[in-house]
């Protein structure tokens, strides 16, 4: 699968296919994890993160936090360096081991919010009247037999990012025929130089575990391009800590 240039299309009509909505409703249902419910308002998940061709014994560790759809934080130490970055609605930034900071605006900051299975996606709001969900047929993914649904939410077209966000939207979830989970879900960010260039990144899933009722996959390998990126791997995921919007706040001064 190779980098795309999308046209800027807006959907005047946003789609539900019956069977689409009845099949992720199902999954969502398997895996515990719902809109409606308020088990996961909040989490912090601790794990490692491994870069393709690095040893796992080298691998980083990571700490992610997050707060409703459009929150995160993350900070990764490797060598006893950490580095923070803060992602908040339309904007993002990372402050480095050296206390240096890095503004991201637009749609590298959008690019941050990179879906985290079951975290920062729209999956569980099928039901949303801006939100089109769609059937992808089956195919295999690694041998094992999947149903795909694609998941999209049309962006308000009074919002400045709308066109950056309608690129990136779309999230396709391939969900397993023998377990009724998903075992790997692809999605678009776009290129820094180009926001209109489409770059694929499919996520697989293994590894799961219960946690307060919500099978997560503890496992997540990440490729860009269907070449290995990294790896995540969760030790521990706690919901409803209590983690309060200040932390979230983007950090100010001097780039």
């Amino acid at each position: 699968m190779s980098a795309q240039v999308s046209q800027e299309k807006s959907n005047d009509n946003v789609g539900k296919d019956g069977a689409a909505v009845s099949l992720l409703n199902q999954t969502l249902g398997q895996i515990g994890w719902k809109a409606a419910d308020n088990k996961h308002s909040d989490a912090i998940v601790t794990g490692t993160i491994t870069r393709a061709g690095e040893d796992e014994n080298s691998a980083s560790a990571i700490t992610i936090k997050y707060l409703g759809k459009n929150k995160a934080k993350v900070e990764t130490t490797s060598n006893g360096l950490t580095t923070t970055t803060v992602m908040n609605g339309n904007g993002a930034v990372s402050t480095g081991p050296d206390g240096k900071m890095q503004k991201l605006h637009g749609h590298a900051s959008l690019n941050m919010m990179a879906p985290m299975l079951p975290f920062l996606t729209d999956i569980a709001y099928g039901d949303d009247a801006d939100v089109s969900v769609k059937s992808l047929g089956q195919k295999e993914v690694r041998g094992e037999l999947a149903n795909g649904v694609e998941v999209s939410r049309e962006p308000d077209e009074k919002d400045l990012m709308a066109r950056v966000r309608r690129l990136a939207a779309p999230i396709k979830i391939w969900i397993s025929v023998k377990t009724g989970l998903p075992i790997q879900i692809d999605y678009f960010r776009l290129a820094v130089t180009n926001y209109k260039v489409q770059i694929p990144y499919e996520v697989y899933l293994r590894d799961y575990r219960t946690v307060n009722g919500i099978s997560i996959p503890f496992r997540q390998e990440i490729s860009v391009h269907s070449q290995p990126f990294h790896t995540l791997q969760f030790t521990n995921v706690k919901f409803n800590s209590g983690l309060a919007e200040v932390e979230f706040t983007l950090p100010q001064g001097k780039k």
